[in-house]
């Protein structure tokens, strides 16, 4: 498939779609048009009032003198705009733009690289974060520390030790083949995911030289399926393995513990040195030892083979890129355990999110199990919480749909992604939406795990979240993950990530660290609490202003500042004095209370009700 209909094609869609307006942008135009109603109903007033005491000291002076008559309609006309002059803060984008410009340079100490000035302030309304795990919640920096075959091994994988250590020698070639060949990493230049590169490692503390070993196995000929999210799995064809004194074609496959071992009838002891069918009894025994691992917060991988003919169908594959020929009648190797240590920082940073009214989810690609047990680790999950949900990828589409249009209510349909296309080509703009709302509006409040997800598992997440009326932030670092970037009120990209995912994103995490993100929510609500800090300033100044004009208009029949005075007032010493609380450094403690609402008004609880009666009056 190429163009639109191949994966990268599907993506770039998504990354043309509209724009959302910030919370900050609908806050401010919320308080521009009441400020604008105010100046506007303040003025007439003015002016009725100015028309009809002109009416009343002419009739009682009997004077109508033609040309001061129309003199003084002027000046009245003058003084209503400027009461609305006086009325609009005219400093409020200078003094906005200024505080979110010191925030972003500041916020570079801080290892937040900021792409998008809005984002600074949308942080601090933030109130869920779909998190990845490894690299931003751990170290990502794998190790192989447990190897299962009828026997748990555990490694150390710093130690240098010869590979009978970890594996019986008569099995050395299947073992290396299995963890060398299967491989798209390298170690130099350091190339591949984060698990394939801990296998390589793992080879390298042991002396093996798994660069030799591709070269005496890999040829030209050799067949290749390559890992994806959707797949979960990867394999080889080896063409010139040799058994006994025949050479063969040999299979290699792994990949997520679970599927590979579906895909396995039989099992290679290595302290039998023998092949057994798995029966229902051994396929529990080994279930419940990936599960040990799992709840030892490990990665489970299995890894297996199948010695081929060369005859076998190579092409045929279902609607998720799986062939047929990775799907059964393999010999499993083993369970590989794998740990990614958890950053030292984060369980802090997590219960500073809990404090702050900041819910954290978790969307990985490990198994339930494992997911769990590191959300369970670093406080994403409460050890007694009952209500908490962990469910896969898959599980969550089928149970809410997954993302449709709304209009259309399908998941393809032909409707434009921007209002410059749909305007272009006379198409609709699509909105996106959850097809089962019901079903999502179960479990949201309660999910905190994501795992096996894929992109579009986190997307419809993040759309479902944002329809609710939650401000999110969303991290990622693949290709993938841009969709979701875009969609998320605040997207984080990790400085490792692809460029793709950085374009998507708001923010660039330059350290890849969870704690980073709650040190953005930090200074967004600083920057929210400096405008409303300047707002309530300004609008002391231009309140008292209009009043004076008010009176003064109706005593004196002229204002006492004119309009060129007011102006100054407004832009000039408003302004330069409103600097200093538009760079107020922040503090912890505005980590101690509940993000503001995407719908809050942006002054207080005293103004808004004001602003309601106001409104109800005029």
């Amino acid at each position: 498939m190429v163009g639109e209909n191949s994966v990268i094609g599907q993506i770039r869609k998504f990354l043309t779609q509209e724009t959302e307006v910030t919370p900050l942008q609908q806050k401010l135009e919320t308080i521009a048009r009441d400020i604008g109603k105010f100046g506007l109903v303040s003025a007439v007033f003015i002016l009725l009032i100015l028309i009809v005491r002109f009416l009343i000291d002419r009739g009682v002076t009997k004077t109508w003198d033609e040309g001061e008559k129309y003199t003084n309609l002027i000046n009245y006309v003058i003084i209503a705009i400027t009461v609305v002059v006086v009325a609009i803060p005219e400093g409020l984008p200078l003094s906005v733009t200024l505080s979110l410009a010191y925030s972003v340079k500041k916020m570079m100490t801080d290892k937040n690289l900021v792409r998008r000035l809005q984002a600074t302030e949308t942080m601090g309304g933030a109130n869920n974060i779909c998190s990845d795990k490894t690299g931003t919640l751990t170290q990502n920096k794998m190790n192989l520390t447990n190897f299962w075959n009828e026997r748990l091994v555990e490694i150390n994988p710093y130690e240098q030790k010869p590979l009978s250590d970890s594996f019986p020698a008569k099995h050395h070639d299947i073992m290396r083949q299995a963890l060398a060949c299967n491989s798209s990493a390298t170690l130099v230049p350091y190339v591949g995911s984060k698990t394939e590169i801990a296998l390589l490692e793992f080879l390298q503390s042991r002396s093996e030289d798994y660069e030799a070993l591709r070269s005496q196995y890999i040829t030209s000929n050799s067949t290749k399926f390559p890992f994806s999210s959707q797949r979960k799995r990867m394999s080889i064809i080896l063409e010139n393995v040799e058994n006994g004194l025949h050479t063969k074609r040999r299979m290699h496959i792994k990949g997520a513990s679970e599927i590979v071992l579906e895909s396995c009838s039989h099992f290679h002891s290595f302290e039998e040195d023998r092949i057994v069918p798995i029966t229902a009894t051994m396929r529990e025994k080994i279930e419940d030892e990936i599960t040990g691992m799992a709840n030892k917060a490990l990665r489970t991988i299995c890894i297996a083979y199948k010695e081929i003919s060369g005859d076998e169908d190579l092409t045929t594959k279902d609607d998720k890129n799986v062939y047929e020929i990775e799907k059964s009648n393999f010999i499993l190797l083993g369970v590989l355990g794998i740990r990614d240590i958890l950053r030292k920082e984060v369980k802090d940073a997590v219960k500073q999110c809990h404090k702050a009214g900041i819910k954290v989810r978790m969307v990985t690609g490990d198994n339930k199990i494992t997911a769990r047990a590191i959300a369970l680790e670093c406080g994403i999950i409460a050890p007694n919480d009952s209500d908490s949900i962990v469910m896969t990828g898959p599980e969550f589409i089928e149970l809410t749909g997954g993302v449709v249009c709304k209009k259309c209510q399908t998941k393809e349909c032909d409707c434009a992604r921007d209002k410059a296309t749909a305007k272009k080509k006379g198409k609709d703009l699509r909105v996106d939406t959850i097809a089962n709302a019901a079903a999502f509006d179960k479990i949201y409040k309660n999910l905190d795990v994501l795992a096996r997800s894929r992109p579009e598992d986190k997307y419809a997440l993040v759309t479902g979240l944002m329809e609710r009326g939650a401000v999110v932030a969303v991290t990622g670092d693949g290709t993938n993950d841009a969709p979701a970037l875009k969609k998320a009120d605040v997207g984080f990209a990790m400085n490792s990530g692809t460029d793709v995912a950085k374009e998507a994103a708001d923010i660039v995490l330059m350290d890849d660290n969870f704690a980073s993100i709650v040190k953005a929510a930090m200074w967004g609500r600083n920057i929210y609490d400096n405008i409303r800090k300047f707002l309530q300033f300004q609008l002391t100044v231009n309140v008292v202003a209009v009043m004076i004009t008010v009176i003064s208009s109706a005593i004196l029949k002229e204002e006492i500042l004119n309009a060129v005075q007011l102006l100054w007032v407004n832009l000039i010493m408003d302004t330069l004095a409103s600097l200093a609380l538009a760079t107020e450094p922040p503090t912890e403690a505005l980590l101690d209370r509940k993000p503001h609402n995407r719908d809050d008004y942006i002054i207080s609880r005293v103004n808004s009700y004001i602003k309601s009666v106001y409104l109800t009056i005029f």
